[in-house]
């Protein structure tokens, strides 16, 4: 259970709202712009306060949405509940499918 919840949380934490909604609503790659990062800030800059607000409420859900699953439906020991947090920050700022350059991590740590 507890190498799943990882993960879980993993996974979660690689989804990333920055990229793709640089990728749909410009067609760019928002890593390669302005602060060049896949975070909040960056899609401010590049993309407006919409979808940064869209980012900030996807990267800060999707740590607690790995917490809640470890919890509610693995049933994962409290003791282990940090495990899936931290794994979906790692997962933001790690992401497998962008080449391991995600965000800085801070709003899906801050959920």
């Amino acid at each position: 259970m507890v190498l799943l919840a990882g993960v879980v949380g993993y996974s979660l934490g690689s989804l990333s709202p920055a990229w793709l909604l640089g990728k749909l609503l410009k067609g760019i790659d928002v890593r390669e712009q302005g602060y060049r990062n896949a975070g909040t800030r960056n899609v401010y800059h590049l993309l407006g306060a919409f979808p940064a607000g869209i980012t900030a409420v996807l990267d800060l859900g999707k740590g607690i949405a790995a917490v809640l699953i470890a919890d509610r439906l693995l049933g994962l020991p409290e003791i282990w509940l940090p495990l899936p947090a931290w794994a979906a920050v790692l997962g933001h700022i790690f992401p497998f499918y962008l080449g391991f350059r995600g965000g800085k991590g801070m709003a899906t740590a801050l959920g």
